[in-house]
């Protein structure tokens, strides 16, 4: 594919892509030569491990939802997701506001949701409401049409919240048999996967993987890795 990004690519020394797939498709479609190239995973910040619901309980005292966490646009699929859950009574929490140019796509979200559906807004990074919302959740959607694989992911899955992610992506990389994965445009599968995921409660064999592989220890060791093989 010519391109800027093309050049851009092809004239460093290193590229550090998330996953193994994104690495292939570096190979793939832009001709980069695979000894160029070292997988750096992404990570979470381990104040994930242990979350306390509080803070979100006192503020919203909704639990044992559904939670959506991201920017409102179509690739995240926010739309798909309320439309799955639609009549069964659970609620669904969207922690996210639109991406600038997609306020219908909100506003789409919205008109479709049903009366267990709660919009919470965005929430800063540091803000406790945000870990208390993994704490207190039933299960994490995400129910895009691709991840790489999701920063809400890996911090959910530091405490082993249950996870229904995209089929698209490296999430199936990160995660393996310890998530669940949907097609975006399966809305009876989305429904199924997020119901089963409801029941299936914290694991904490997912919660010791997400420690172990995916902190920023991790990741800055492996970064370290990559700037001593262009040294």
């Amino acid at each position: 594919l010519p391109s800027w990004r093309r050049r851009l690519y092809q004239a460093v020394d290193l590229l550090m892509p998330n996953s193994q797939a994104e690495a292939e498709q570096l190979i793939r479609y832009f001709g980069v030569p695979a000894k160029r190239i070292h997988v750096v995973p992404n990570g979470a910040d381990e104040r994930f491990a242990h979350p306390d619901p509080g803070p979100f309980l006192r503020r919203f005292g909704i639990r044992d939802f559904v939670l959506s966490v991201g920017r409102i646009e179509p690739r995240k699929n926010q739309l798909g997701l309320l439309r799955a859950m639609r009549g069964t009574g659970i609620a669904v929490v969207v922690v996210g506001e639109a991406v600038p140019g997609h306020e219908g796509y909100q506003q789409r979200c919205r008109r479709a949701a049903g009366d267990h559906a709660h919009f919470v807004g965005r929430f800063d990074h540091d803000d406790p409401a945000l870990a208390g919302a993994y704490a207190a959740c039933g299960c994490l959607a995400l129910t895009s049409w691709f991840e790489t694989p999701g920063l809400v992911a890996l911090e959910a899955g530091m405490s082993g919240v249950p996870l229904v992610l995209p089929e698209g992506g490296s999430a199936r990389e990160y995660f393996g048999p310890m998530a669940t994965y949907v097609k975006a445009n399966d809305l009876p599968g989305i429904r199924k996967s997020v119901l089963a995921a409801l029941s299936r409660g914290r694991s904490a064999a997912l919660a010791e993987h997400v420690r172990g592989s995916f902190s920023w220890t991790t990741a800055a060791r492996a970064t370290r890795e990559g700037y001593q093989k262009v040294i």
